[in-house]
């Protein structure tokens, strides 16, 4: 009899402990504490932003006048995301002029092209 109540009672403390955990995960808390290690996770020190306008666009390399500082070719890798109007391109949709903001990764390649305004 003794052996049937501490078998009772382990299970009502099991269940009660996974329905914790559910509850918990399931109301933001996990979610929270995720997105909180991220932010406090340090960015790349080898990425960087560049803002400027483009003046030559080639299939593997743009070519940026900068706001400041003289023109900077800046490569292109297959894995170069590009936006516009806040939707995915492609290089090809790239026009000489457009106002671009560039992510630059390792070696000056670029992680991600942004158009912020086109070309008038």
């Amino acid at each position: 009899m003794f052996a049937n109540q501490c078998r009772n009672s382990l299970r009502r403390v099991v269940f009660g402990l996974c329905y914790a955990a559910v509850t918990l995960a399931g109301s933001g808390i996990a979610d929270a504490a995720a997105a909180a290690t991220l932010q406090t996770q340090p960015m790349d020190p080898s990425m960087r932003t560049l803002r400027g306008e483009l003046v030559m666009i080639r299939p593997r390399e743009i070519i940026l006048k900068g706001n400041e500082g003289p023109d900077r070719v800046i490569k292109i890798a297959t894995a170069t995301m590009v936006t516009r109007d806040g939707k995915a391109a492609t290089i090809k949709d790239l026009k000489d002029g457009d106002q671009v903001e560039v992510l630059l990764g390792e070696k000056d390649v670029a992680r991600s092209i942004k158009v912020t305004a086109e070309k008038k």
